[in-house]
């Protein structure tokens, strides 16, 4: 079991006073989730469509105290223009933690990824798709690499690549990722096994989103800016939801339903 989360600003430019809270909750949100998994924890943040990673072999609460996590808080910065962040604290399942490719958040190509759950036949499906290259061993890799090969290569809008891509895997997942051409919007899903929150501050425009309620409640108990979201809702079983960071606007998508390439491009 490992935690996923992450940080979404759809207002202006945030202040100083302010970003110092979002700086503070990504702390926070990294250390409570630790709960769900030590073996190894990370962060991606989005400034002016440009992505800024950080992951190591420590916990998560660890993380916050390196020089790589501290670098990345410091271009947090009213001159960068904080879009958004996705955070993971890993719980090991296949892959070695000392080996950092096998930590999240994970590249693929153009598209970066935090996965909660085991896929099963990722062995089968990378020898199946040879045109993928495998950099780690771990299982959550088969979900990015699968994604970005439809975006990137097949041309495909991103919720016919998640539609397409999880028709191939067994196993459970609750996921969240961004790709690289299209850094306005960040992507979550689930299986019939995962759950994703999503708690909306909109007296602030902003929204987190993580493994359980307890945590995004636990994390900003003490920070004014996400101690009371203004509305809460859970991503379903088998649900997308395509989140627009520069207005906050959702849109949802069923996951089992026929793949559409009608959808525009942007979705």
């Amino acid at each position: 079991m490992c935690g996923i989360f992450g940080i979404i600003n759809y207002g202006q430019r945030r202040y100083l006073s302010e970003l110092d809270h979002i700086k503070e909750m990504i702390s926070k949100l990294l250390t409570v989730s630790e709960q769900r998994g030590t073996d190894a924890s990370g962060i991606c943040v989005i400034s002016e469509g440009k992505a800024k990673l950080f992951k190591d072999h420590v916990r998560g609460s660890d993380l916050i105290s390196a020089q790589g996590y501290k670098t990345i808080m410091d271009s947090i910065n009213y001159a960068n223009n904080f879009k958004f962040m996705i955070g993971h604290t890993r719980a090991r399942t296949k892959g070695s933690e000392k080996f950092n490719v096998n930590n999240h958040p994970i590249v693929c190509g153009k598209v970066i990824g935090v996965h909660n759950g085991v896929i099963s036949n990722d062995d089968y499906l990378f020898d199946l798709n040879k045109a993928l290259h495998r950099q780690g061993r771990v299982d959550s890799e088969i979900i990015f690499a699968l994604l970005d090969k439809a975006i990137s290569s097949d041309k495909v809008t991103i919720t016919f690549a998640v539609r397409q891509t999880i028709r191939s895997l067994l196993g459970s997942y609750s996921c969240a990722f961004l790709h690289l051409d299209h850094p306005n919007y960040i992507t979550l899903f689930t299986s019939s096994y995962s759950n994703i929150v999503l708690h909306d501050f909109n007296n602030y425009r902003l929204m987190v989103f993580g493994s359980s309620d307890n945590i995004i409640r636990k994390a900003g108990a003490d920070i004014p800016l996400f101690k009371n979201p203004t509305s809460k809702r859970e991503i379903g079983k088998n649900i997308g939801c395509r989140i627009n960071t520069t207005n906050g606007k959702i849109y949802t998508f069923q996951l089992n339903e026929p793949a559409n390439k009608k959808y525009s491009k942007h979705l």
